[in-house]
């Protein structure tokens, strides 16, 4: 996936409220796709200002414009990003693990 690939409504809404934009994704490079009322859009990017973001948004099975909620965090390193922004259930989503 490559940065402009985040340019669908689903991702947008999912930036809505990150501290970052989709517009400052420099790499995508881990994202796993949701899907209404079940798992979330996550992902963790390189931005463009050499930092490290994630995101993680849901919404209800009516989609973005009833209920839903984001969170995302960045952070100078990507292991900061991992470590302390994702949980432990992204990591897994993430093959990750539980390593920190």
């Amino acid at each position: 996936m490559k940065p402009e690939d985040l340019n669908t409504y689903d991702w947008r809404s999912a930036f809505d409220y990150a501290p970052f934009s989709t517009d400052d994704v420099a790499e995508i490079l881990y994202y796993e796709e949701g899907y209404n009322d079940g798992d979330s859009w996550v992902g963790v990017f390189k931005l463009k200002d050499g930092k490290f973001g994630y995101v993680d948004a849901w919404c209800d099975y009516t989609g973005w414009d009833c209920q839903a909620s984001n969170c995302g965090d960045v952070a100078a390193s990507l292991a900061d990003i991992i470590a302390f922004g994702l949980s432990t259930e992204e990591r897994k989503r993430f093959g990750l693990g539980d390593a920190l």
